[in-house]
Order: C-alpha cells, then sequence, then structure tokens
C-alpha cells in the first residue's frame, strides 16, 4: 500500500494550551481510520492539522497523488458547520460548490458536473430535496448535502470529523 500522508512530530499550540503534542502518523491508501478519544482531547485538531488549516510544528507531507493540477483532493465534513440557514442557497447549490477549489469563482459548472451533483444526491436518498433552500431542509439532510459536497470532486482522502 501506498503512502498518502505522513505526519511527524506534529505539535499545535492554542496561545498556551497545547492541544497535540508530538504526533506521528501514516495515512495509507485504502486506510480506514478512526480517532477515538475524550472531549477536548485534540481529534479535531488533528484533523485540522492534516487538512492543514491549523498552524502546527513537525511536518505533514502529502503523496504526489493526493494532487491534480494544483488541487488537494481531499474531501472534508465538518464536526460542525456555519451556514446561515437563511441565506438564499438550493441543496443542489450547496453540493455543487464543493467544485469551486478546481473550478474557481465565476466560471459556470458544466453539464457533466450538474450530473455528477444529481447522481450524489440520488445516491443519499435526498434527491427530492435539489431545489430546497437551507432553510427549509432539517440538520440530518443537510449534513447528507454536505457529504456529497465533500466527495463530489472523488477525493484520494476523505476525512469526516464525528459524521
Amino acid at each position: 500500500m501506498e503512502k498518502i500522508v505522513s505526519l511527524h512530530d506534529v505539535s499545535v499550540k492554542y496561545q498556551s494550551n497545547t492541544a497535540i503534542e508530538g504526533a506521528t502518523l501514516n495515512i495509507y491508501d485504502n486506510d480506514f481510520i478512526g480517532i477515538i478519544g475524550p472531549n477536548g482531547g485534540g481529534k479535531t485538531t488533528l484533523v485540522k492539522a492534516i487538512l492543514g488549516s491549523v498552524e502546527h510544528s513537525g511536518e505533514v507531507e502529502y503523496a504526489p497523488q493526493l494532487y491534480v493540477g494544483g488541487h488537494r483532493l481531499i474531501g472534508y465534513l465538518p464536526q460542525h458547520t456555519d451556514f446561515d440557514r437563511q441565506f438564499p442557497l438550493s441543496i443542489r447549490e450547496v453540493i455543487m460548490s464543493g467544485l469551486q477549489s478546481q473550478r474557481g469563482f465565476g466560471r459556470r459548472y458544466t453539464k457533466a458536473d450538474a450530473a455528477k451533483a444529481e447522481e450524489l444526491m440520488a445516491m443519499a436518498h435526498i434527491s427530492h430535496l435539489a431545489d430546497k433552500q437551507l432553510g427549509e431542509v432539517s440538520g440530518g439532510e443537510l449534513q447528507r448535502a454536505l457529504l456529497c459536497r465533500a466527495v463530489i470532486l472523488d477525493p484520494k482522502l476523505l476525512i469526516l470529523d464525528e459524521p
């Protein structure tokens, strides 16, 4: 199996609090890893270090197969989402927004993009919600849409934070 992510002696501090100290971890292609621990134990911080979204010491290395063009193929479903539920965005638009990292803002979606979103909605059993606004769906339905958003780019690594 091929290694896709390596953490070497990774530490994260929030002001004077150490959230992670000296973490070393290898993630291989086709791994299925669960991180367990108490509330406040650093699980989400470890995920953020892997994603590169929190300042850390140590080294996080990504294998070349995690990239297409200059874009990392990592899908992420966060533990908490801070969506303004009143924002006029449909479930279909939420899912397709997962393409923005490769498409860039202002570029139109293709028919293939729309077909992929439709396929994912069918798999998640939320096709009937495609045109519903954020505020019109339940938390569980929104979570399914966000999972579709996380996988629309066919990521090589999918990280789910307390799904």
